[in-house]
């Protein structure tokens, strides 16, 4: 199992889960290895600093929780209704 961090300074829930997304879509190309190709599924927690007294503690156990809820990165923003 990997566990990644990235750090966004002054990055809003959208902003973070379309990074989120665009690490994901990466992850998963396949991998040459040894006669064939593995691929990785990702799962990804996000998390943002909402309240000033957060720290690097609190946003961890917030992207934990948010992988353990299963936020769904494939799932596209509905277009607006015109």
């Amino acid at each position: 199992e990997l566990e990644l961090g990235v750090v966004l300074e002054a990055a809003d829930a959208a902003t973070a889960i379309g990074i989120a997304r665009r690490i994901a879509d990466y992850l998963r190309q396949p991998v040459a290895h040894l006669n064939g190709q593995i691929a990785l599924t990702p799962r990804i927690g996000v998390a943002t600093k909402e309240d000033p007294r957060d720290n690097a503690d609190t946003l961890l156990l917030d992207a934990r929780a948010s992988l353990a809820r299963g936020i769904d990165l494939d799932a596209r923003p509905a277009a607006p209704v015109q």
